[in-house]
């Protein structure tokens, strides 16, 4: 009967209102997270469909200037590993240190208009051996360069081929520059990869990038939440006493609970 009558006078008082709001705006906070968390989570599935869908398309193309941009995937390690199998066990990366960025990209060479000049070194008047070194001057930090030699031999009694080559080694030393950026569109809320190079006749046929955002690594964070806490409480709350209880301010250090599904963020 004391208890009913604690009861009855608690949910009477002044302070049970602010109390139940103070419950009914902390289970809608985060009611407002989750929903959150679910638009997020729906915009990264559309932006990997879409990515799904997408293809290299070339920004800028003129005066040795090179610029394309693609969508990029957002993917959980687990989706890596059940998605992109050949790639993830082609990394073999520590399960403790993912990686967060992962881009693949095929590049496409091809030149025509090379002409490499060459000086003859003759050992006689029937041998020698063309020589070549080619290096051109390219913008930025790229760089090309061909140097070998191409030995032969002269035949005059074969009037079809009397010009005989030999065994040739050609060396072919390239730097090309390549750079690469992730950005987020603020609307759409997609991620996409963009490569600029300077180096001529290039072109990149296909280009892959994901975006890894571990799940696990958020949930261990969830897992290291603290429940108690010690710190400097101020409040207004009520104290009890066997002729009953009373309510008013108060200051003063003391243990404080929260519970885990209470706590936002991270």
């Amino acid at each position: 009967m004391i208890f009913l009558n604690f009861i009855w006078k608690f949910l009477n008082s002044r302070i049970f209102p602010y109390i139940l709001i103070g419950i009914l705006s902390l289970f809608y906070l985060r009611g407002c997270n989750n929903i959150a968390k679910e638009r997020i989570e729906s915009d990264r599935r559309l932006g990997n469909y879409l990515a799904l869908k997408d293809s290299v398309r070339i920004i800028t193309s003129e005066k040795n200037t090179l610029l394309v941009e693609k969508s990029a995937f957002e993917k959980t390690q687990a989706e890596l590993k059940r998605e992109n199998r050949d790639l993830y066990n082609e990394l073999q990366f520590e399960r403790s240190k993912p990686p967060k960025v992962i881009i693949r990209t095929v590049i496409k060479y091809r030149d025509t208009i090379i002409v490499a000049p060459s000086n003859v070194f003759n050992i006689n008047d029937s041998t020698g051996k063309l020589i070549f070194d080619y290096n051109p001057e390219l913008p930025g930090a790229n760089a090309f360069r061909l140097i070998g030699g191409v030995p032969y031999s002269l035949d005059c009694s074969d009037t079809l081929n009397p010009v005989v080559f030999g065994e040739y080694k050609l060396d072919i030393t390239q730097k090309i520059d390549i750079k690469t950026g992730l950005f987020r569109d603020p609307k759409s809320k997609r991620t996409f990869i963009r490569l600029y190079t300077e180096y001529p006749n290039l072109s990149f046929e296909d280009i892959q990038a994901i975006d890894i955002t571990d799940s696990d690594s958020k949930e261990a964070l969830k897992a290291n939440r603290k429940e108690f806490g010690l710190g400097l409480n101020v409040g207004y709350g009520m104290a009890f006493s066997k002729d009953g209880y009373s309510t008013g301010p108060y200051i003063g250090l003391g243990l404080n609970y929260s519970p885990k599904f209470l706590q936002f963020g991270k």
